[in-house]
């Protein structure tokens, strides 16, 4: 194949994949770019706005449209560090990045228009990640937790109880591992760091 045709069909393929880009919808684009934990500054104001990130095409802007972003960004970048939290993108401490769901608490509290589209898709990623925060635990580490969260209660109520003697206590067994058994060395290890008193030895008996 000679250089010409290469060229010719390296142009072809890229002009087929910017039409492509194009063809994406605004919407689509939401729904696409929610499943990334975070999002250059500049796509998050282009989506704050209407407009898609710049990955799917330059956005052909008026005048009036330009300003406003201009000035959505400036905002933005002032804000970083305070009201809205974000990270320098790696390798390159001038692209800033934020997190879907905080870039968009950050804009309710300051702009009396967020499309729709953007807030459905931002909410309906955030429900997603949680299910799978949940869903994506092991037995044993659902379990753990539950332990957990039963003993920092439990020694709350009896701070003076030995983690040994802890960890013998039914609720463990039957809540924190729903009924499965676990040694209680098992869950000695899960709680131990939670004692309020982690001097070594058992306490005397008043």
């Amino acid at each position: 194949m000679t250089s010409t045709k290469k060229n010719t069909k390296r142009t072809s393929k890229k002009a087929r994949r910017n039409t492509y880009k194009q063809a994406i919808s605004y919407q689509e684009a939401c729904r696409q770019w929610c499943k990334a934990d975070y999002w250059p500054l500049e796509d998050a104001v282009n989506l704050l706005i209407g407009l898609k990130p710049s990955f799917l095409g330059e956005n052909t802007l008026d005048p009036k449209k330009e300003l406003q972003r201009d000035i959505v960004y400036q905002l933005a970048l002032n804000s970083l560090g305070e009201h809205l939290p974000a990270i320098p993108s790696i390798g390159d401490t001038e692209m800033y990045r934020v997190r879907p769901h905080e870039f968009l608490a950050w804009a309710e509290l300051r702009f009396s228009h967020i499309p729709r589209e953007l807030r459905e898709a931002v909410d309906e990623a955030t429900k997603t990640y949680k299910r799978g925060l949940v869903k994506g635990l092991r037995p044993d580490q659902r379990y753990r937790e539950r332990c957990r969260a039963i003993a920092i209660l439990l020694w709350q109520q009896f701070p003076n109880e030995t983690k040994a003697d802890m960890a013998k206590r039914p609720e463990f067994l039957e809540i924190g591992c729903e009924g499965y058994n676990k040694s209680i060395d098992t869950i000695m290890d899960w709680i131990k760091d939670l004692n309020p008193d982690r001097r070594p030895g058992r306490r005397a008996k008043k």
